[in-house]
């Protein structure tokens, strides 16, 4: 039930974000318009999504080790 209220939520605020960065002024890119990040803001969004991925092998990891410990038992 909750995942469900929160995909109408997101789904309701997925358009309402992507007008708001076209509409007001601010130092966030616009990649359609603009050809997309520049150096400055590829290297560290790159960065970040390494770092996502490391945390999502070890919490699967973890869980998977968890599972056969179950298993185990």
């Amino acid at each position: 039930m909750y995942a469900a209220v929160f995909c109408i939520i997101a789904f309701i605020d997925a358009p309402i974000s992507f007008m708001i960065t076209r509409i007001i002024p601010s130092d966030h890119p616009v990649v359609f318009t603009e050809g997309g990040l520049d150096a400055s803001q590829l290297i560290p969004f790159i960065l970040r999504q390494i770092g996502m991925l490391m945390i999502a092998y070890a919490i699967y990891t973890m869980r998977m080790h968890e599972e056969r410990l179950h298993e185990r038992l």
